[in-house]
């Protein structure tokens, strides 16, 4: 071959060549169209060492997407004034916010919310289960749920046992609970100091703590919402007096484990529980499989796990949680992949196994996995009894719940536990105060 027919020949193969990396770069570019973008998630915390849910899973997003993400943690009530601030001044620094029901009612009736209905397609939509109550306000979709999540009764059958009552049965009333809690606080070593309890509560050491530990007792008491549609207080009337009443008397029996006045987080009360010196809680799925792990938990192998005692019927709080995105983020369209990546099928049959919340996908129930589990299928199946029995579940969520838990109810409930107010004085000036408040809003 000669000279000139090779230097034809050498720019066929230039020319295929450079045609192949350029075919190569645009399926590169399509498989992964947001790479190099940064996303900046603020989040809740993802929980305790051993119970982290989405940050193992950061670093397998980043590689399949090439989005980089800055994952930042904070407490709720940093994190909350965090997002006012970052709100208040249209900040884009922030694509991503965590949230539950209530926050997302606060923030997307004030514009700071994206709305996603229309980006999520139908098939996804029917394979979501109730945990979209924690992104939905007023039927529209600002975000996809990390987890689904309710209220549980546990009980430790060890001290069920020792108390001379059937580890295998648990209180089916709230008088029942009473007796049972007042039974079960002691002092199990004789030296004059209480060291066993009846209960630990959500507690009275953080606002939306006491307003759920109130709002599941309402509830249990036959009511329905806090606040009717014209945002009128309702926790006032008798319901709310019942409620509050038992919630005190409960503190008045000494059947309270003191530090339901500290505790503050989900994680530090579920490692209070697992210390194996209080016989009941009432608490998020995750504790069902800490609770069973022998590394970690002092009365694994010894726990039930049931629907709450009943006072008009039973009930249970929502605690779903998830994730938005910030109407002034510049990354909206990375941030949406970071959301379906949490809301999919394989992220949230790990966080199921591995964790032990509720999926956010009705399919990831029918799996073998979950169906089978040694511990979790227990769970499941109370929750299913629970779902199928049409009993009332509920989250207080509002634009204004914020500052109603922090500058209204939470007081009330702590002046009523602290016999400062009676019950009843009580919710009147926590539903007189949340009057002045809603007004702000409107």
């Amino acid at each position: 071959m000669n000279e000139k027919k090779e230097g034809k020949m050498l720019k066929k193969w230039l020319v295929f060549g450079v045609l192949l990396v350029g075919i190569g770069a645009v399926v590169a570019a399509e498989e992964k169209p947001y790479a190099g973008t940064k996303i900046v998630v603020l989040s809740a915390s993802d929980g305790a060492p051993a119970e982290r849910i989405i940050s193992p899973w950061i670093p397998v997003f980043e590689e399949r997407t090439g989005i980089k993400v800055e994952f930042v943690e904070l407490g709720l009530d940093a994190l909350h004034t965090k997002l006012v601030t970052l709100f208040a001044t249209r900040s884009p620094e922030v694509d991503v916010v965590w949230t539950y029901a209530a926050w997302t009612a606060e923030f997307a009736a004030a514009g700071y919310l994206e709305d996603i209905t229309d980006w999520i397609d139908d098939e996804t939509k029917s394979d979501l289960t109730g945990a979209m109550v924690a992104v939905t306000y007023r039927g529209r979709l600002y975000g996809l749920p990390k987890f689904g999540s309710m209220r549980f009764f546990y009980w430790n059958k060890l001290i069920f046992e020792q108390a001379g009552l059937d580890p295998n049965t648990p209180p089916s009333t709230w008088d029942e609970f009473v007796r049972i809690a007042q039974l079960t606080t002691k002092d199990t070593d004789g030296d004059g100091v209480i060291d066993q309890y009846g209960f630990l509560p959500t507690g009275l050491a953080e606002g939306e703590n006491a307003v759920m530990d109130f709002q599941l007792l309402y509830l249990l008491c036959g009511g329905g919402k806090l606040f009717d549609e014209n945002d009128q207080p309702l926790f006032d009337n008798e319901i709310g007096v019942e409620a509050l009443k038992k919630y005190v008397a409960l503190y008045d029996a000494g059947v309270i484990d003191p530090a339901a006045w500290t505790i503050r987080s989900g994680s530090d009360r579920r490692a209070r529980w697992m210390l194996g010196n209080v016989a009941m809680v009432f608490e998020w799925p995750a504790l069902w499989k800490l609770a069973n792990d022998p590394a970690r938990s002092k009365v694994a192998g010894h726990v039930g796990i049931g629907l709450l005692p009943a006072i008009k019927t039973t009930a249970s709080l929502d605690g779903s949680e998830g994730y938005a995105i910030s109407v002034f983020s510049r990354n909206k369209a990375a941030a949406f992949e970071f959301l379906k990546f949490v809301a999919s099928p394989e992220v949230q049959r790990d966080i199921a196994l591995r964790v032990g919340w509720l999926p956010v996908r009705q399919s990831v129930y029918s799996d073998p996995a979950i169906r089978t589990h040694p511990t979790l299928s227990e769970m499941f199946r109370v929750a299913e009894e629970f779902f199928a029995g049409g009993y009332p579940i509920d989250r207080f969520a509002a634009p204004y719940a914020q500052e109603v838990i922090n500058e209204a109810l939470w007081p009330a409930i702590v002046k009523a536990v602290k016999h400062e107010m009676t019950p009843e004085e009580a919710l009147k000036w926590a539903a007189d105060k949340a009057r002045d408040i809603v007004q702000k809003y409107r």
